[in-house]
């Protein structure tokens, strides 16, 4: 796919302040139930906060938009992108929040190529406003090497999908700067390549990846996201002229452009407002080359056999203690349960919290196997549904563990 402008762009003309289109990319699939949460109770606090910040034009400075993902079929059957669009009124938007439930996502990766091709592309953006694109996540998309991929060439056989290294760097041409919230510990504990693709890919546009460590952090992410953007945008008009030159009249790779301006950029006197989660990621050789074959690379075809796997924890000792000795972090930390059904018919699993209240709903294949997040030492009630019998059961998990779905629903 290729795109000078995103369709059904707006212009508008402000003489004072900047404005704002934030587009909120939230995986949908089964582990994302605490960050749905966490969006829905506290996105009146941030947009009032991106105002309050006195950055944005007081009069319509802020739109907001929302992009639900999941998987293509079979691995999920509900949708792959779930687009609602960009509007004022910050009621609207949570209550599109609300629309929202974790559920679905059969292999770990997911459709996320899809979400960044659609986000490009949603009608609305406004070709004056500083575009800040925020995708919340924890797991890599289809395509990018990792084990266990049901469509490792990026997508299911006979469908069309833009490359996302490609999609990137069209948002860059256009002038959209992304951020990506890795959720924390799951992304780079469970994947090899998948940090580093998004550091990458971030960087392609001038943004930036943060460790997402606890549901809690989400709202002060966003902010620090939308106003580096805005900041990143202002500080970029200084090179506008430089990169025109360089790309359209001298025909220097774009690749090359982006991480020189990129490097101009992160060492200006001006200051910037960034994101402080804390030092998560320690430095790593590996994870360097990784991010470079990424972003040197036109597709991620080329890029999958010049990876290297990080060996270790990709974590500073610091962080990893913490997830031992911090309560709060322990409440937030996630375990990894493999749910499998050994039986003839499928059984649909319905998640719910303490409070009865409904997280997620998958339906488990017969002969299958998913691997789920659940938070450690948290009780969590279940309902097994197979054809017009169910069977609830409650657990709490420790540790990583195998949940036989058939087993249960046959047990007394």
């Amino acid at each position: 796919m290729s795109a000078k402008h995103p369709a059904g762009s707006d212009d508008q003309n402000w003489d004072e302040g900047e404005i704002l289109d934030l587009l909120f990319v939230q995986d949908t699939t089964g582990s994302q139930g605490p960050y749905i949460v966490g969006a829905r109770n506290s996105i009146l606090e941030i947009c009032h906060l991106l105002q309050a910040s006195g950055k944005l034009r007081k009069d319509k400075g802020l739109r907001v938009g929302l992009l639900a993902y999941r998987d293509y079929p079979p691995e999920d059957q509900t949708y792959i992108t779930k687009p609602y669009e960009f509007t004022h009124d910050l009621d609207i938007m949570k209550r599109n929040l609300g629309e929202l439930t974790a559920e679905g996502g059969g292999d770990d990766p997911e459709a996320l190529s899809a979400a960044l091709e659609c986000a490009l592309n949603m009608k609305g953006w406004r070709t004056d406003a500083t575009k800040v694109i925020v995708v919340v996540t924890d797991a890599p998309p289809h395509g990018i090497g990792e084990r266990g991929d049901s469509f490792p060439n990026g997508a299911p056989d006979g469908v069309e999908a833009a490359d996302p290294l490609g999609t990137a760097r069209l948002m860059a041409e256009n002038s959209f700067t992304l951020f990506i919230l890795a959720c924390e510990p799951t992304l780079s504990k469970y994947y090899s390549y998948a940090t580093d693709f998004y550091k990458a890919l971030a960087k392609i546009t001038s943004g930036a990846t943060y460790a997402l460590t606890d549901p809690r952090l989400l709202s002060a992410c966003i902010i620090g996201s939308a106003l580096e953007g805005i900041e990143l945008q202002a500080l970029s008009r200084r090179y506008q002229e430089d990169i025109a030159q360089r790309i359209f009249v001298k025909k220097e790779p774009i690749d090359k452009v982006i991480e020189e301006v990129h490097s101009l950029m992160l060492g200006s006197q001006q200051k910037v407002t960034t994101v402080d989660a804390g030092r998560v990621y320690k430095d790593s050789p590996v994870a360097e080359h990784n991010c470079d074959v990424w972003i040197t690379c036109q597709t991620i075809a080329d890029a999958r056999g010049k990876l290297k796997r990080v060996p270790g924890s990709r974590f500073t000792p610091a962080y990893n203690n913490s997830t031992i000795t911090t309560s709060s972090a322990r409440e937030f930390y996630k375990v990894k349960v493999t749910v499998k059904n050994t039986g003839s018919k499928i059984i649909v699993m319905k998640t719910f919290d303490s409070g009865e209240q409904k997280l997620s709903e998958k339906v488990i294949k017969c002969n299958h196997m998913y691997t789920l997040d659940f938070d450690i030492n948290t009780p969590y009630n279940f309902v097994l549904e197979c054809e017009r019998t169910s069977k609830p059961f409650s657990r709490t998990f420790s540790a990583e563990v195998d949940l036989n779905v058939h087993e249960i629903f046959q047990g007394s």
